[in-house]
């Protein structure tokens, strides 16, 4: 999953040619518009993108949350994991809120 499609957050993507990458519909459309990041790591030799529209459960447990933040289409990754609940987010900045919208879960 990329939180973002800035080059810092997907510059390994060409290395998971054949791996479904999920991404939020809005931050491809907005990366494929230009002059966002890099195009060679966007579309590369077995390049497998899963468009995903707001928030998604993609396993049990696990859901994938528009937050807002550094990008207009960052996500983050809450997840149940035991216990207590742990959130996988690509920027600090949005924190506050997804712990907010955790507690809703």
């Amino acid at each position: 999953m990329n939180c973002h499609l800035h080059f810092d957050h997907c510059g390994g993507n060409p290395l998971l040619g054949g791996t479904p990458i999920l991404v939020q519909d809005v931050e491809s459309a907005t990366a494929r518009g230009g002059d966002y990041t890099f195009e060679e790591l966007l579309d590369f030799p077995g390049a497998s993108y899963e468009e995903l529209t707001g928030e998604t459960k993609i396993w049990p447990g696990v859901h994938i949350i528009p937050s807002v933040g550094w990008t207009a289409s960052s996500t983050s990754t809450p997840a149940v994991c035991f216990s207590p609940r742990a959130v996988r987010s690509g920027s600090r900045r949005t924190a506050d809120a997804l712990v907010s919208r955790l507690r809703r879960l």
